[in-house]
């Protein structure tokens, strides 16, 4: 169990202060959400069993409020939550508890003390669904520090108020579907009735502006990214010449790079020029320059003015 946890006074200033100021159950939100910050349950890498009952214990709340406020805080992006094995992710808790004083993102490096306490935290949760989430999210920054995840063992989240137990017939559906989507990455799970799998989720920034057709977009500024799906990262390897192994490598440092550089995030109409001069760079530029820019071709020198007028 923690001594202390970390909460910034610029909690009531963000985006998901707002969010939960906007919403129906603002109080129940907030309630939740600091419990979720603070409880004793809760660790480093803000990912930890916590089912709705000890919400509702600790805090008072109602089952219908603390629910609520699970919705909120979910549709904020602030966290995911799993009513079926009463998992919860803080989404930026372990960037947070990665951030120096300076607040910029230090990250993990080889010795660093923390490191330990990663990974054996991590490895805790690898046969769940929803640590394969979290290493989607952090693979870009500490993929190489990270467990990678184990056959998942549980199913799709459930309504809060209600826990699920899979039978043996859904978890026959879920396998098929899976194989599915292995034989046509290009096709959702339900055929043409919802959005293709994505790949890789990139941040962006969000703002109010709508996103274009065929692009995924999930949360809100500061939490928002941009999903390249399956059938992207295959035609780029096809556009590009490379294997897409290749093409999800360097799409994993698109988003770090954007992760490293807020400022220079693209918006849902840009996020895709971005994505393709990166992978343009990537597969004929030998320059150092950042992938984040404007593509520029390697400059040849050529015969000097005196060359041309020497006799």
């Amino acid at each position: 169990m923690r001594d202390f946890a970390k909460v910034s006074p610029r909690y009531w200033t963000g985006r998901l202060a707002q969010h939960i100021r906007e919403s129906d159950s603002p109080a129940d939100a907030h309630a939740v959400a600091f419990y979720l910050l603070t409880n004793n349950h809760a660790n480093m890498i803000g990912l930890y069993r916590c089912p709705l009952s000890y919400i509702v214990e600790d805090t008072g709340c109602p089952i219908e409020g603390a629910s609520k406020g699970l919705d909120v805080l979910e549709q904020g992006a602030f966290l995911v939550y799993r009513a079926s094995t009463g998992h919860v992710w803080i989404r930026n808790a372990l960037r947070l508890e990665l951030t120096g004083k300076s607040g910029t993102f230090e990250g993990l490096k080889l010795g660093d003390k923390r490191l330990p306490s990663v990974r054996k935290t991590a490895q805790e949760f690898v046969a769940f669904q929803i640590y394969q989430e979290f290493y989607e999210f952090y693979c870009g920054l500490l993929g190489e520090f990270l467990p990678e995840p184990a056959s998942p063992i549980e199913g799709a989240s459930k309504p809060h108020g209600k826990p699920h137990r899979r039978t043996e017939q859904e978890q026959e559906q879920e396998q098929e579907t899976e194989q599915e989507q292995e034989v046509s990455p290009e096709l959702p799970a339900d055929g043409d009735s919802g959005p293709p799998p994505v790949a890789i989720w990139i941040p962006i920034k969000a703002g109010k502006m709508a996103a274009p057709k065929g692009v995924q977009v999930r949360g809100e500024n500061g939490s928002a990214e941009a999903g390249i799906t399956r059938a992207q990262v295959e035609e780029y390897g096809e556009s590009y010449g490379m294997e897409p192994k290749a093409v999800f490598a360097e799409l994993k440092k698109a988003r770090q790079w954007c992760i490293a550089n807020p400022v220079k995030q693209k918006t849902p109409r840009g996020i895709m020029a971005f994505v393709n001069r990166w992978m343009d760079k990537a597969a004929n530029s030998t320059g150092q320059s950042s992938p984040g820019g404007t593509f520029e071709p390697r400059k040849i020198k050529g015969p000097t003015y005196k060359d041309l007028t020497r006799r």
